[in-house]
């Protein structure tokens, strides 16, 4: 179970990433005054806090548990 958490903690940090360079993107800077572009980067950013979010429950559990040693 924890080699999963951790996994999945690790999969959420690249998953963070990619989603940080796509807001990034020369397209995104160059067409921001555009609205559906300006709900686009909103988008990205609440699914980041929500990626976030889900992190930080992994870090959490992760340190709530028992050294075994």
């Amino acid at each position: 179970m924890i080699r999963k958490k951790l996994e999945a903690y690790h999969m959420l940090g690249i998953e963070i990433d990619s989603f940080n360079g796509m807001l990034d993107d020369c397209v995104v800077k160059k067409y921001s005054h555009h609205k559906s572009v300006r709900e686009y980067k909103s988008n990205l950013l609440e699914y980041i806090e929500q990626v976030k979010r889900k992190r930080n429950d992994i870090i959490n559990l992760i340190n709530s548990l028992e050294d075994p040693y």
